[in-house]
């Protein structure tokens, strides 16, 4: 289990499966090998498959990772926007540091793919991440000869996982009260970069 006060909680099922589409690159955890092994991976969420949904991705055959996929529980963690929050932004005095962030805490079951379903896998994902692009025409399998591609393809695992649980949470000042949080908005605002205006909004529209 994860340590998510009840007031950071994401509750609803569909924000968790937001910041995971978003953040979609995450870390993969397991240790059914007897000792703990991590990778960070690019991973497709089905949200539509089972109650929680599936999650995909793949990894190098050389990665000792894929052969604990199936002896036991695994665990995904993706991080969406995050920012260290200065006790200058507060109007209330005697207070100290904190960081603002979101993360969802995926627990689930795994298996190893077959090669239909790590294709497919491969084609979902270079096409979601191309349709990101919006300046160049889409990249396609097709532009590979199957002579180059062929190889690259049986170098890698594909891994399916059946979500068990998410915990999702949104650390986002809602502890602090309201002239706090507009204090930690306008700080953000200040700063002005993707990761502090991302967190400035959702300190925004979280505590609404």
């Amino acid at each position: 289990m994860t340590y998510v006060p009840r007031h950071f909680e994401i509750k609803d099922q569909g924000g968790s499966h937001r910041l995971i589409e978003e953040s979609n690159f995450g870390m993969l955890i397991t240790s059914g090998s007897g000792v703990l092994e991590v990778s960070h991976l690019p991973f497709v969420l089905d949200k539509d498959r089972g109650s929680l949904g599936h999650l995909r991705c793949h990894v190098a055959k050389a990665n000792p990772i894929w052969r604990a996929i199936e002896a036991g529980p695994l665990l995904a963690v993706f991080s969406g926007p995050h920012a260290y929050i200065s006790p200058h932004w507060y109007p209330n005095p005697n207070l100290v540091p904190t960081w603002n962030y979101t993360a969802a805490y995926v627990h689930g079951r795994g298996r190893l793919m077959d090669g239909d379903a790590l294709d497919q896998l491969l084609l979902d994902l270079s096409n979601a991440e191309e349709a990101r692009i919006t300046n160049k025409e889409p990249w396609s399998v097709a532009d590979v000869p199957e002579t180059s591609y062929a190889p690259m393809r049986q170098a890698i695992v594909g891994i399916d996982i059946e979500i068990t649980q998410i915990e999702g949470k949104a650390k986002m000042s809602q502890n602090r009260g309201k002239d706090d949080q507009a204090g930690v908005v306008k700080g953000l605002q200040g700063l002005g970069t993707s990761n502090a205006l991302a967190v400035a909004a959702l300190v925004e529209g979280i505590n609404a």
